[in-house]
């Protein structure tokens, strides 16, 4: 028993003194609130300007205190597709940012000399998070999902799903989840 709580103790004072690092990249259409929601659920303005349009692939650093706990999160904004007249060139763009992220974590990993990093510390993306619009999950959303699916987590978001009725959202759920499964 002395041990557990003496593990615990020593756990906790390591994550308060060990800076946590999350990296999400934000994917979605344009106006889906991929910007907004990362500002109201770590309470932190991303920009200090007014939102814009985000035109290229942006990469953020916040500094967070998670109740004690230091957190980095490092947040990627991408152009919302469809921006560009050719969507294919909007997400071929994040799947290179992708790969270029994964690529210099295979190389600062297998290097010889190594610096000692933090066992919290990642330099890849964690996850994925895919804003699907409302009302309009699409032949190129699914597209996309099997291009990224096993390079990085993908968690799917139903945006602006408060301005669904309790009926849509359950069918459109619904909708999503079997053609993810499909």
């Amino acid at each position: 028993l002395n041990l557990r709580a003496g593990l615990l103790r020593q756990y906790s004072r390591l994550m308060e003194s060990t800076p946590h690092t999350l990296t999400l990249m934000c994917v979605g259409e344009t106006g889906v609130g991929k910007s907004s929601l990362i500002s109201n659920l770590f309470t932190v303005p991303v920009v200090k300007t007014p939102p814009a349009r985000t035109e290229k692939i942006v990469h953020h650093q916040l500094q967070i205190d998670g109740d004690g706990v230091p957190l980095t999160l490092n947040f990627i904004d991408t152009p919302g597709y469809g921006d560009e007249m050719e969507i294919a060139l909007t997400f071929k763009k994040i799947v290179d940012d992708l790969d270029r992220m994964s690529e210099e974590e295979f190389q600062r990993e297998d290097r010889t000399n190594r610096k000692p990093q933090s066992v919290f510390r990642s330099y890849g993306v964690d996850a994925v998070l895919y804003f699907i619009a409302p009302h309009r999950f699409k032949g190129i959303d699914i597209k996309f999902l099997k291009n990224i699916q096993g390079r990085v987590n993908i968690i799917p978001i139903l945006a602006k799903a408060d301005t669904m009725t309790s009926d849509e959202l359950i069918a459109f759920r619904s909708e999503v989840t079997t053609k993810l499964a499909e």
